[in-house]
């Protein structure tokens, strides 16, 4: 006999509800302190 068929897939996840604020894109996604532990770095290396 024929083999049966496959189960149908599951259905896909609900998305995510959406929130009030609009996501940040993701190069910006960098922390603050870091960011501003590399422009200090920046900075002290162009200090005399």
């Amino acid at each position: 006999p024929p083999p049966p068929p496959p189960p149908p897939p599951p259905p896909p996840p609900p998305p995510p509800p959406r929130l009030m604020f609009p996501q940040p894109p993701p190069w910006r996604r960098t922390p603050p302190a870091l960011s501003s532990v590399k422009s200090f770095d920046r900075y002290s290396l162009h200090t005399p």
